[in-house]
């Protein structure tokens, strides 16, 4: 096993993260919406600061995930807010920073979520749980960038 020094550790960090928002909706007492339930997820993000401080560059970024499930006429919805808070050298430049944040930092608060609604989920029925799939994080950049360039 390799000792981790400064000569593999990225400039970019996560310093930490917390939950903004949880919200659960379940109209079912069985875990069969689950798997046979229609399934729709929505993720959306903002950057909430970027900014210099003590010659560290200091960034926010706010990941919102949603979840709904129907089956019929009965629904599961859960809906998670979190925030994640990263660092990295000034010399990394500001437009760098936010767009490491843009990628790695909803990468990594989107692995966290995922973990958070697996384990809720699993609370919320008898049995069974949600696992959310893996995302493409650059795709999902790539369709931020053209859905803003679209008149």
């Amino acid at each position: 096993m390799e000792k981790i020094n400064s000569n593999i550790m990225a400039s970019f960090q996560m310093l930490g993260s917390r939950v903004v928002s949880l919200n659960v909706k379940n109209d079912s007492l069985s875990s069969n919406i689950i798997a046979l339930g229609k399934k729709d997820l929505e993720i959306s993000h903002e950057l909430v600061s970027a900014e210099m401080q003590e010659g560290m560059l200091i960034g926010i970024i706010r990941l919102n995930v949603s979840v709904r499930i129907k089956q019929d006429k009965t629904r599961y919805t859960l809906k998670l807010c979190i925030e994640g808070g990263f660092s990295a050298p000034q010399e990394m430049g500001n437009d760098n920073f936010k767009r490491m944040m843009s990628l790695n930092g909803i990468a990594s608060l989107y692995s966290i979520a995922r973990a958070h609604i697996c384990t809720i989920s699993s609370q919320s029925f008898a049995d069974g749980s949600i696992m959310l799939p893996m995302i493409d994080v650059t795709k999902y950049s790539k369709n931020l960038d053209h859905q803003e360039k679209e008149p």
